[in-house]
């Protein structure tokens, strides 16, 4: 959800400004995660620095459309997600070399020099824009609509297993997420500076790269939350396994 209401924040108040909030907020997270002193403070900091990283995305596009002509656009946005594929496959090696090496707190202390970096080529190379053609004004229906649908899907589809499918939590929940996002595009027609202008999918070119971005994620989210689920069903999959493990069906 944030998102969505991150980058609209850059449309009316300034992508620079927004992006360097995120920084700031994902930085300063970031550290105070390596001195978490419990597990409720690391997923709540987590938290918070997924705040800050949901207000940098968006603005970063953004910035690049802004800062170079048509002629230079695609390069650019060719080179920014280049650099973000890279960093996808280099993140988790760095990160368990580090975790091994060094301890679980690094991975997060290492945010902070790259931040500071960003923080420092952005004052120094980024003008400041902004959407000139709409009042600056936030859509606050469009933003709690959106917030408790998207809440409720993900809530229901991450306790489906808990909570049993079927059951009466799961189904008030997805009915609760499916009235939510219904009534979002409802709403964001009626708005005078709604936060999603749905005309844009009038353009085939805005549909098929927002369809090419859905299945990039969807790409990420199998990579990155499979392995862990297989592990989770069954530890014997990994070499961590003991050999002696008395409920494999393999044994």
């Amino acid at each position: 959800m944030l998102l969505v209401t991150g980058g609209r924040l850059g449309d009316l108040f300034g992508r620079r400004k927004i992006f360097l909030a995120g920084v700031v907020i994902f930085a300063v997270s970031s550290g105070a995660i390596g001195f978490s002193p419990s597990d409720t403070w690391l997923v709540g900091l987590a938290c918070r620095a997924g705040h800050g990283s949901a207000l940098m995305m968006p603005a970063t596009l953004s910035i690049i459309t802004n800062a170079f002509p048509p002629a230079e656009r695609g390069k650019a946005i060719g080179t920014w997600a280049g650099v973000s594929a890279m960093a996808l496959a280099i993140g988790p090696v760095v990160g368990g070399f580090l975790v091994q090496s060094v301890s679980w707190q690094s991975i997060f202390f290492l945010n902070l020099p790259v931040a500071v970096g960003a923080i420092v080529v952005t004052l120094f190379a980024v003008r400041e824009s902004r959407d000139e053609t709409v009042a600056r004004t936030v859509d606050i229906p469009g933003v709690l609509v959106l917030t408790v649908g998207l809440a409720a899907l993900v809530l229901a589809l991450v306790e489906g297993n808990s909570w049993h499918w079927g059951s009466t939590r799961e189904l008030a929940l997805f009915a609760i997420a499916v009235v939510s996002l219904a009534s979002f595009p409802v709403i964001e027609r009626r708005q005078p500076a709604p936060m999603v202008d749905f005309a844009f999918f009038r353009s085939r070119t805005f549909r098929g790269a927002n369809m090419v971005a859905f299945h990039r994620q969807l790409r990420d989210a199998r990579d990155v939350l499979l392995p862990g689920a297989l592990h989770a069903e069954h530890p014997r999959l990994t070499r961590r396994c003991r050999p002696a493990c008395g409920s494999c069906p393999r044994r």
